[in-house]
């Protein structure tokens, strides 16, 4: 391996100077070496087609991108593109027979009117403030609303700008009329109505998966599984069981916050949450926490309530 040039080191690929300027002996090291091949197969789909290739046009192409991206790249990135490559590595290392298979990731949606009109909220018990994109602002009509003087910075995955506050509109969800307060950003997210934590707190909110329903106050809203992306996860095949490379405690110690046990792999507490005790104490939990019955609206009764007294009907 050492004779041809080209080598992984800690799952990055290292090709000599000399072989940039002649793809095809580059092109040929790598189809003579199974060791990188066969990483690269399973790790860079785009990188094999272009070894598999009629030619050098498409390797040509992938690696001028790739030495553009590197060249441009600041050393954060640098840093992060490294350790992503390392823990793939190491996985491979520690897990010969890891499969890459799609996983789908959902986000869960509630439909509420803001102003009086209709809304897809993104749910993110994550997020300490309600956050709406200035999109959304026009769409409502509340750009007279917004306190522009109000500046800040909500952080999270990244940061970005508050560029102003709704210090009080009305957000409607079901029947029922709630004060809302909105921190206002300009760059336009995946969503752009954000329901952060300040609103599921201060009216006792449950997010009922197992149901697939917000209960909010005093509604009970249904919740919409939205699918939002397709990405790759590693996993051993024939098994349910995810990897998380680089760590040899990943399998042990895992908890179920339900029944307060623990178990010493995946596989294992899945099978303990299909169980008909595990459903039994759900069941509990779920009573427990279910909300008062409301009465339903005289006949001819158009208007929505309003929210509780005894919720904090401030932004802050």
């Amino acid at each position: 391996m050492a004779s041809v040039g080209v080598r992984l080191v800690q799952g990055q690929l290292v090709i000599p100077n000399a072989m940039l300027t002649n793809l095809d002996a580059l092109k040929k090291a790598l189809l003579e070496t199974p060791e990188v091949l066969d990483y690269i197969v399973k790790e860079d789909s785009r990188l094999a087609s272009a070894i598999f290739a009629e030619g050098t046009d498409k390797l040509a192409e992938y690696l001028f991108e790739k030495m553009n991206r590197m060249e441009n790249a600041t050393k954060e990135e640098k840093e992060k593109d490294a350790t992503v490559a390392r823990t793939k590595y190491d996985a491979r290392k520690k897990y010969p027979d890891l499969q890459r298979e799609k996983e789908r990731r959902s986000r869960l949606i509630v439909t509420v009117r803001v102003n009086g009109y209709p809304i897809k909220a993104l749910i993110d018990t994550g997020a300490e403030l309600s956050i709406a994109t200035t999109k959304m602002i026009a769409q409502c009509h509340l750009e007279s609303a917004v306190d522009s003087a109000y500046k800040g910075k909500v952080c999270g995955m990244g940061a970005q700008a508050i560029i102003g506050k709704v210090h009080s509109c009305k957000m409607q969800l079901g029947r029922t009329e709630f004060p809302l307060s909105l921190y206002i950003v300009e760059h336009q997210m995946s969503s752009p109505f954000l329901l952060g934590l300040d609103m599921l707190w201060r009216h006792a909110a449950i997010v009922d998966l197992r149901a697939r329903v917000l209960r909010f106050g005093p509604e009970v809203a249904a919740l919409e599984l939205q699918q939002m992306r397709v990405t790759d996860r590693l996993c051993l095949p024939d098994s349910s069981e995810d990897v998380v490379a680089g760590s040899e405690t990943d399998e042990r110690n895992l908890p179920c916050t339900i029944c307060r046990v623990r178990f010493d792999s995946r596989k294992a507490l899945a099978e303990h949450e299909r169980s008909a005790e595990h459903k039994r104490k759900v069941d509990e939990i779920v009573q427990r926490h279910k909300p008062k019955c409301v009465p339903a609206p005289a006949a001819g009764d158009g208007e929505p309530r309003k929210a509780p007294t005894g919720s904090d009907g401030e932004g802050d």
